[in-house]
């Protein structure tokens, strides 16, 4: 803890993530003696988020001090709170995993399971191992909140190569509220005056101020173990299996699909749980669950809508009041609840599992509830998952770190004995085939692996 947090964004220039932090980071009056300084290699993206950043100071009131510059080292010495939202060419480079993928017969989001992101996790790991050794040198008393993907692997990554103190973080937990709104509507009608809820938001949000959820597991891929009806305590489950019939059949069908055979509801949603899952790799999977893979092009055209939004609120076209504070971003609450050892409750933070979860290995990075302070994050004691649930888990846990040490380490073996245990891949010789492929195709990006 200290007087004075000073808290380093590397990769500040995205704006998306800055529309939903930048307001809530600088409205906090316990950084008031504090520094936030940003750093991105984009100077132009970094300038326009620092001109924001100065807008949002002088309308909010805040006396943190504004640092921006394009090398890091300038402004990791000391650090606090290292905020980590690196990636590599992500849009593109994604794609390309997704297409490979393709060409082998394997449909999947590509993301942060399945053979594709192997691609995002050596990327990634490859820029961020030079990051590490510095933070490590300059700043090693730090909390990193990391929000790169894959989460998992980058955070093993830093266990890894570093004695650095680390926190994970991903939105999807609220995400998981608004399917369950979803299946819960007829419940939550009854409850609220305005009883449309046709709104994303809006039926989330009536989730979350009705329902109070216990989930647990890994990220993208964590359960809902309990649900009860704040106030009440009321057990929610039995009217979630007398709901299922009321919810339309496009509707998460792969969630609710799972939801039937394992006797919880996962988190995370259509595409994400079918990065982990031996049924869900074939076109006509995808067809059956109405499967999609991510929207490259409408990301890219919003990420230039976003930067037209910041453009327009440096220039007063746009009040300060579009700079939303929403449920999905927490780093201020991340990093208040240290600094002011408050033990605040997180229902879903990624960390070590210790015993948290215990029919999961000790070192797994695992997303469990959290209480907040001076210590950091820790996690509640789960106990066990349900035996069919671990299952699935430790065969991920594996592959995860096969993967994370194959792209620390250059090892084609390790990617290619990752590749062996992925529910995708339907042999051992394909296993091989796919390490060569993906390296193959990103070799410029791969400098750890040897050609």
């Amino acid at each position: 803890m200290s007087d004075d947090p000073k808290i380093v964004t590397l990769g500040a220039g995205s704006a998306g993530f800055n529309l939903v932090t930048l307001g809530d980071i600088l409205k906090n009056k316990n950084f008031d003696n504090g520094t936030l300084c940003m750093v991105d290699i984009d100077e132009n993206k970094l300038k326009m988020v620092y001109s924001l950043a100065k807008r949002i100071k002088n309308e909010f009131g805040s006396k943190m001090e504004l640092v921006s510059t394009t090398d890091r080292c300038e402004v990791l010495h000391d650090a606090d709170y290292i905020i980590l939202i690196i990636g590599v060419n992500r849009d593109d480079t994604w794609s390309q995993d997704y297409e490979l993928g393709k060409k082998f017969d394997i449909y999947h989001y590509a993301e942060n399971g399945g053979p594709g992101s192997f691609g995002h996790t050596a990327r990634n790991i490859a820029v961020l191992i030079p990051v590490f050794n510095d933070i490590q040198d300059l700043a090693s008393d730090s909390w990193i909140i990391n929000f790169t993907n894959p989460l998992p692997r980058i955070h093993y990554a830093i266990n890894e190569l570093t004695n650095l103190k680390c926190i994970s973080f991903c939105h999807q937990f609220w995400h998981g509220h608004y399917i369950l709104g979803r299946i819960m509507l007829p419940d939550l009608q009854k409850r609220i005056r305005n009883n449309k809820l046709s709104e994303y938001q809006e039926i989330r949000n009536a989730s979350l101020n009705e329902y109070e959820v216990l989930a647990a597991g890994l990220n993208h891929f964590s359960w809902m173990l309990d649900i009860r009806r704040k106030g009440t305590n009321e057990d929610i489950y039995p009217l979630i299996w007398a709901n299922l019939d009321q919810v339309p059949k496009k509707f998460e069908a792969l969630t609710i699909r799972m939801l039937k055979t394992f006797k919880k509801l996962p988190v995370g949603g259509e595409t994400h749980i079918s990065e982990y899952l031996p049924y869900t790799s074939r076109k006509e999977n995808w067809d059956k669950f109405n499967l999609y893979p991510f929207n490259f092009q409408e990301n890219k055209e919003n990420k230039i809508k976003n930067m037209k939004k910041i453009q327009d609120m440096i220039d007063y076209k746009l009040p300060l009041s579009h700079l939303h504070s929403d449920v999905a971003e927490r780093i201020a609450t991340i990093i208040d609840s240290i600094e002011t050892n408050t033990n605040v409750y997180e229902p879903a933070l990624n960390i070590e599992n210790n015993g948290c979860i215990t029919n999961l290995p000790s070192d797994a990075i695992v997303e469990v509830p959290c209480l907040l302070n001076r210590y950091g994050a820790s996690g509640v004691k789960i106990g066990s998952l349900p035996e069919s649930i671990a299952a699935i888990c430790n065969q991920e846990i594996s592959i995860a770190k096969l993967i994370t040490q194959g792209s620390i380490k250059g090892d084609i073996d390790l990617i290619t004995q990752a590749f062996a245990l992925d529910p995708m891949v339907r042999d051992l010789e394909l296993a091989e085939i796919l390490s060569n492929a993906y390296i193959e195709a990103f070799k410029a990006e791969l400098p750890q692996f040897k050609f």
